[in-house]
């Protein structure tokens, strides 16, 4: 196993355990729709999950392949991945972010009471 670049969280996946890095500018990008969706509603799915964290673990893992990934992934760890890799990531911080600066916008706008702090 090479050695840790990129700091992120442990995870275990097939018997091993595994660090997930945050996911880089370039993956945000080509999955931006995908994960947009999953913060309105969608649930995410075990394909996009596995593709997600094989992008995180190629940061640490240069050779590890997205059929090995998608070996390790399963419903018995989807959702603590996921969870994972949006923490690591920062996409929960943005995207709490993102719902405080709308309820302000809306309340200074008048479409919304202030909310009690």
């Amino acid at each position: 196993m090479s050695a840790i670049k990129i700091p992120g969280k442990e995870v275990t996946m097939g018997g091993k355990t595994y660090v997930l890095a945050p996911l880089n500018a370039a993956t945000s990008k080509q999955y931006r729709n995908e994960i947009k969706a999953v913060f309105v509603g969608s649930m995410p799915d075990i394909e996009f999950v596995s593709k997600l964290a094989h992008a995180s673990l190629l940061r640490n893992y240069s050779d590890i392949s997205l059929e090995e990934v998608e070996e390790m992934v399963d419903y018995g760890n989807l959702f603590e991945i996921w969870e994972t890799l949006l923490n690591v990531s920062g996409l929960v911080a943005q995207a709490g972010n993102m719902a405080r600066r709308v309820q302000e916008q809306m309340t200074a706008a008048g479409l919304m009471p202030p909310s009690p702090t």
